[in-house]
């Protein structure tokens, strides 16, 4: 596998987990009556789709094709679903602990991303991490909510 190869599969890993994330607090907004979580859940929704357009450009510049779905097939998708389940109950704990589930895989994956960023020229490694680190403010934020409910 060429170094190319590799940063697009590194890149399509992010761009899958955003997938993920974008649909799950699309999923949230959907069905939740708090008016406060849905503002959230819109502004978290619309991040990722912004780190998908910023990924895809990226695996675009190394002759990639950028990811397009959800990682069906992946933990953090099911995490994610989870979300659809606690919306049933309408319970607001229960929604903020399966977006923090949801929150806990994106956080993984980019931490997998940074520690195999050799391949990785320094722009890309900022950019990554500037993504990463918004990642983990949101987790935090939807974790000290879910605490407070």
């Amino acid at each position: 596998m060429t170094t190319s190869d590799k940063v697009v599969d590194l890149l399509n890993s992010l761009i899958q987990i955003n997938e993920d994330r974008k649909e799950g607090y699309q999923k949230a907004w959907e069905h939740s009556d708090d008016l406060n979580l849905k503002t959230l859940f819109d502004q978290y929704s619309k991040q990722s789709g912004r780190y998908i357009v910023e990924l895809g450009t990226a695996v675009e510049s190394y002759g990639g094709v950028p990811a397009e779905r959800t990682s069906i097939s992946g933990d953090a998708y099911r995490a994610w679903m989870d979300i659809k389940d606690a919306l049933t109950t309408n319970q607001r704990k229960t929604v903020l602990a399966s977006c923090e589930r949801g929150e806990d895989a994106a956080v993984s994956t980019y931490k997998d991303a940074l520690e195999d960023s050799q391949e990785l020229d320094n722009n890309l490694v900022g950019v990554i991490t500037m993504q990463y680190r918004d990642i983990e403010k949101a987790h935090d934020q939807i974790k000290t909510l879910r605490d407070s409910a």
